[in-house]
């Protein structure tokens, strides 16, 4: 008995050790193919590293610390000894590539220095493998255009500075500003008399920093200035150049240094260059600016790193006024987003090319008379338009186009004044109620919903001007938001707007106030919230005073830029890394 005993823990204990090195031989496996994975990320994307890319690293690192020994965490060792960098966090990693005061310099070897090193990699502990990482990049060391080999020199410490909570919280978030001559902006606003067409004042326009001047409210329908401080405006809207130069030179990410910019921003006012040739001017006058802008950036040290990939401009203009087809004298507008320069560039304007999109083109909201000063005053507002009481179902202020056969606005027109629960403000030729926003404002305040037929162009103010009144919009053309906005509003429509078609309004096939009465009073409810929880997304703040918790349609659209070029850098750092391996691998047959 003993002895059958005996036997079969002698058997059990060949089975464990047969099972024992099954499961060694499966580690080493597993940890080999690991090592040769994460080692081939970190170095495929040594070209231009960024800090997302360096968090990648850091997981890498990470994993290289569990896999470096796989038998110690068999062995009864801490975990604390295992991993002896368990205080590096992603953040950390990011802050090896910051741009703190006191960076050390670190210079690269070349890439036969680097595959020498790289055999040291799969040997080195961690915290050596570590070191090799903690090395500073500079984007103007790089052309992100054209694949590029880049190393790592091997330091014998590792180079964490921890930066302040400022800095932290702009890496990946700088932008650099050029400083163009004035003759692109400033001589625009200090000639302005000079350079006003009879249509319009550009010296009042500009006034404020193109805020315009503080909007006169007899009848109680703005806010009360918070402590003295007025946060509505008669803001021209086609001023965005002007607006959002003035938000930039308050954004808290800004940086002299072009080498650590994620953005480089051109503020050239495009639009008020634009106004004071748009009618009787030759083509050469029409695009001497835009000629003078694209050559002058060209030979900027900022543009060379991606050929102007990471740039942008922004204007208050629809894309069509910078898109002139050719140089007949009577064709529309100039030709500024033709030219090849400005073609590599983001532009920010109030309407895209929404039937042809183009790559590079974004629309944001045009400018309302609504620019907040705090997020209480923002909050405010937001309670006072939920709590209005509104009295029209609908409402509709705007002038017919006869000229235009295919608009909609004349049967608009015509069903608002059939109908007794619509309101109707209808804008004529000289003094109308229409030019007055108080009274444009007021009708969006009584009314649920607020039809919105397209414009002169696809797009209007209105739309804005209905968001921040709490009324919902109602669209005839997919054009006029839904294929615009995509920072700002939602990509469900149906959550905050009607859609009817136009054809179904020009043959007559639909009523508009038998639709908006079919809506359930639940919906139309939801629906409203929506529209005023979107009032952040769609105003300027006031450009002397940042907003905190809330983010307005400045901070989206830069959100939105910073998220587009991350992309692009991605895409030109995963076609470097192909070029290398396309190399590497020919190099190894050629041997």
């Amino acid at each position: 008995m003993r002895k059958q005993a005996l036997t079969m823990n002698q058997n059990l204990h060949a089975h464990c050790r047969v099972l024992s090195f099954v499961v060694f031989v499966i580690c080493l496996f597993w940890t080999i193919s690991m090592l040769r994975f994460d080692i081939r990320t970190i170095y495929n994307l040594t070209t231009a590293p960024s800090p997302d890319t360096l968090e990648s690293l850091a997981v890498s690192i990470s994993k290289l610390h569990r896999y470096a020994d796989p038998l110690r965490h068999t062995t009864g060792a801490k975990e604390e000894d295992s991993i002896p960098n368990r205080g590096f966090s992603l953040r950390d990693s990011a802050k090896v590539h910051s741009r703190a005061v006191g960076r050390a310099n670190v210079q690269s070897s070349d890439h036969n220095d680097f595959m020498r090193n790289s055999q040291g990699f799969v040997s080195s502990s961690p915290t050596a493998l570590l070191a090799d990482l903690s090395e500073t990049y500079s984007p103007a060391d790089h052309d992100l255009s054209t694949p590029s080999h880049t190393s790592f020199q091997r330091t014998p410490t590792i180079s964490i500075t921890i930066a302040n909570s400022q800095q932290d919280s702009c890496i990946g978030r700088y932008i650099y500003m050029q400083s163009l001559p004035a003759i692109f902006n400033q001589n625009l606003i200090t000639n302005c008399s000079q350079y006003s067409p009879t249509w319009v004042d550009m010296c009042r326009i500009t006034l404020n920093g193109g805020l315009g001047p503080v909007l006169d409210d007899d009848d109680g329908v703005l806010s009360s200035p918070h402590d003295g401080l007025y946060s509505w405006y008669n803001t021209e809207q086609f001023i965005l150049d002007v607006l959002f130069h003035s938000k930039m030179k308050k954004y808290k990410c800004l940086t002299t240094n072009a080498s650590e910019a994620e953005l480089v921003y051109v503020p050239f006012y495009a639009g008020l260059d634009l106004t004071r040739y748009l009618w009787g001017s030759s083509v050469s006058e029409r695009d001497r600016l835009s000629n003078a802008l694209a050559q002058w950036l060209s030979e900027q040290p900022e543009w060379k790193r991606m050929q102007g990939r990471d740039h942008f401009l922004v204007t208050g203009k629809i894309s069509w006024d910078f898109r002139r087809p050719d140089d007949n004298e009577n064709s529309w507008g100039n030709k500024l987003l033709r030219l090849p320069q400005i073609s590599e560039m983001s532009v920010l304007l109030i309407e895209n090319s929404a039937v042809t999109p183009i790559p590079g083109e974004y629309a944001i909201p045009y400018p309302t008379y609504f620019h907040p000063h705090t997020d209480t005053e923002l909050h405010e507002w937001q309670g006072r338009m939920r709590k209005k009481r509104r009295e029209n179902l609908f409402a509709f202020a705007g002038a017919s186009r006869p000229e235009f056969e295919e608009s909609i606005r004349g049967e608009l027109i015509e069903q608002c004044r059939s109908s007794r629960f619509c309101k109707l403000m209808e804008c004529t030729r000289g003094k109308s109620k229409c030019n007055s926003p108080t009274a444009v404002l007021k009708l969006f305040q009584e009314s649920i919903f607020c039809l919105q037929p397209a414009g002169d162009s696809y797009t209007r103010r209105s739309v804005f001007d209905t968001i921040i009144s709490g009324c919902i919009p109602v669209f005839f053309n997919p054009f006029t938001a839904y294929t615009q906005y995509e920072w700002h509003l939602p990509r469900n429509h149906s959550t905050y707007s009607v859609f009817i078609p136009e054809k179904e309004i020009k043959a007559k096939k639909t009523l508009i106030e038998e639709v908006l009465r079919k809506i359930p009073s639940s919906q139309v409810r939801q629906m409203r919230k929506t529209v005023i929880n979107l009032i952040p997304s769609v105003v300027y703040a006031h450009p002397d005073h940042e907003l905190e918790d809330v983010r307005d349609g400045f901070d989206l659209a830069i959100e939105g830029l910073l998220a587009k070029v991350k992309d692009a850098r991605h895409s030109l750092r995963l076609r470097a890394a192909w070029a290398n391996n396309l190399i590497n691998s020919h190099e190894i047959s050629d041997e």
